[in-house]
């Protein structure tokens, strides 16, 4: 395994996103996290697969973490075609920003470049601070809601964006599939 042939799964399976939940505990009442995730079929070929992976981020110094995401055929998501699958994340700072230096020198082919690169700009304002004011959660917001062309798979949760006066303003991209339930928002990736 390498970074190119690695790349190229992540151009494929991946997605590179922000949590943004409320947290009683932070001075400005949320908790922002960089979320990278893979995500492969069931099976042992792919959970060999899933394990190299993860194994081969850890020998570069990524630590990560993989897991079943075995919910049931029949437990209602996805108009009950959901499948069960496994999935590496990657939630810290630390590892996603080592993340980000390993991959932003290769040559990418899809458009998940884009997300990518709003994904680092966040990274960069975490690590000023910036995500430890309201004033800053917003910018992230606006940034990563700026990104989006069509909302598609993406979660975005429409309390989240009346907490920051935003929901007029991005009502068109969020009308056919707001998540009004969900106490976190993740924006910018390819959420299942």
């Amino acid at each position: 395994m390498n970074w190119d042939w690695l790349l190229g799964f992540i151009e494929g399976e991946g997605s590179f996103s922000v949590a943004i939940r409320r947290d009683k505990t932070s001075r400005c009442g949320f908790q922002v996290m960089p979320v990278f995730q893979l995500s492969q079929g069931w099976g042992e070929e792919n959970k060999i697969l899933m394990i190299e992976i993860k194994d081969f981020l850890l020998s570069h110094g990524i630590n990560a973490t993989m897991y079943a995401d075995n919910r049931g055929i029949n437990d209602g998501i996805r108009n009950n075609q959901y499948m069960p699958r496994w999935k590496i994340h990657i939630y810290s700072l630390e590892n996603s920003r080592r993340l980000f230096r390993l991959l932003n020198g290769l040559e990418w082919n899809t458009k998940k470049r884009n997300d990518f690169m709003v994904w680092g700009k966040t990274l960069e304002m975490m690590e000023r601070g910036e995500h430890l004011s309201r004033e800053g959660i917003s910018k992230i917001l606006r940034m990563r809601l700026d990104n989006i062309k069509h909302v598609g798979r993406h979660r975005i949760n429409k309390k989240l964006l009346i907490e920051f006066g935003m929901l007029d303003e991005y009502r068109t991209k969020i009308d056919t599939s707001v998540h009004c339930g969900k106490e976190a928002s993740e924006i910018g990736g390819n959420v299942e």
